[in-house]
C-alpha cells in the first residue's frame, strides 16, 4: 500500500512526503521500524523515477564490441567500476534463501529494529545548538511567568 501511494504521487508530480513515512492504522500509529521500511521504499520510488539510463555510455556500448559473443563481462573493468552503482536495498533481503535461513530467518521488522536501535543510539542528545537552546528556555521560561 505504502509503495502504491508513494509511486501514484510520484507519476502525478509530488515532490515532498510527510504523511505516509511511518505510519500505519489509518495514521493513527506511528512506527519507528515501519520509518525505516518506507525509507527504502521511498529510495526505490526515487530509483525508479529516475529512470533508465541508455546512452552509449551506460550500456558500456565500446565493452560490448571489445568483449564480443563468447567474452566474459562479469570481470570487466567497466562492469567491476559500475554494477555497485545501481539500488540495493537496506532492509529488504536479497540473500539466497539458505543464507537467510542460516541467519536466523529474519523478518523485514526484525531488520529494521535493528537499524532504528543503532540510529537511535548513534543519534546526537539535540540536534540544536546548545547555546539556541539556553535562550528558547529562557524565552518560555519568560512567557510562562
Amino acid at each position: 500500500e505504502t509503495m502504491q501511494n508513494m509511486m501514484m504521487s510520484m507519476a502525478a508530480g509530488v515532490n515532498m512526503f510527510h504523511l505516509p513515512v511511518g505510519v500505519l492504522d489509518s495514521i493513527f500509529t506511528v512506527s519507528l521500524e515501519k520509518m525505516i521500511i518506507d525509507e527504502e521504499i521511498l529510495s526505490r520510488v526515487l530509483r525508479i523515477h529516475q529512470g533508465i539510463d541508455v546512452s552509449d555510455k551506460a550500456l558500456s556500448g565500446e565493452v560490448i564490441q571489445a568483449v564480443a559473443h563468447g567474452g566474459m563481462y562479469l570481470d570487466h573493468e567497466d562492469t567491476l567500476s559500475h554494477f555497485r552503482q545501481q539500488w540495493t536495498p537496506t532492509v529488504s533481503i536479497w540473500e539466497p534463501y539458505e543464507r537467510w535461513q542460516n541467519a536466523g530467518s529474519p523478518e523485514v521488522v526484525q531488520r529494521a529494529h535493528k537499524i532504528c536501535r543503532q540510529r537511535l543510539q548513534d543519534a546526537p542528545e539535540s540536534l540544536i545548538d546548545r547555546d539556541i537552546r539556553r535562550e528558547l528556555r529562557a524565552y518560555i521560561r519568560s512567557v510562562e511567568a
